[in-house]
């Protein structure tokens, strides 16, 4: 029964070693990895520049108790709808700190749009053709 038992793993045994043989001399026949690696140009960003900001400025009317019933008529002759928006004096002044923030703002996104150009599609300096 032994000598069955023996029989039987002989032709696992054997497939084993085969497919443990190939896969060695399989590896040792490949040719060894050569990783080349060279800088690339920077791709130019083509973003154009973002125009600057023109606003059209707005006609204030200030309003006081003393001029108030002039200033509507003088609306009311001249066909305008009669809506008035009105502001505080902190209005006021919270609506030009807002402005300046986003004129603050955009000064910043323009800034960062610069130097990423900058950045990306550096000027030649005419010296540094020359210079070896």
């Amino acid at each position: 029964m032994k000598l069955t038992q023996n029989a039987l793993r002989w032709p696992t045994r054997i497939t084993s070693l085969l497919v443990s043989s190939f896969l060695l001399v399989g590896c040792q026949s490949t040719a060894p990895l050569k990783v080349e690696t060279a800088p690339r140009e920077k791709v130019p960003l083509n973003t154009p520049m973002p125009e600057p900001l023109q606003i059209s400025p707005p006609r204030w009317v200030v309003i006081t108790p003393d001029n108030a019933a002039r200033v509507w008529e003088e609306l009311t002759k001249n066909k305008v709808p009669l809506v008035l928006f009105a502001l505080t004096p902190d209005g006021y002044k919270e609506l030009s700190l807002d402005l300046a923030e986003i004129r603050s703002l955009l000064s910043q996104q323009r800034e960062i749009i610069i130097q990423y150009k900058e950045y990306y599609e550096p000027k030649v300096k005419e010296d540094a053709k020359f210079t070896k």
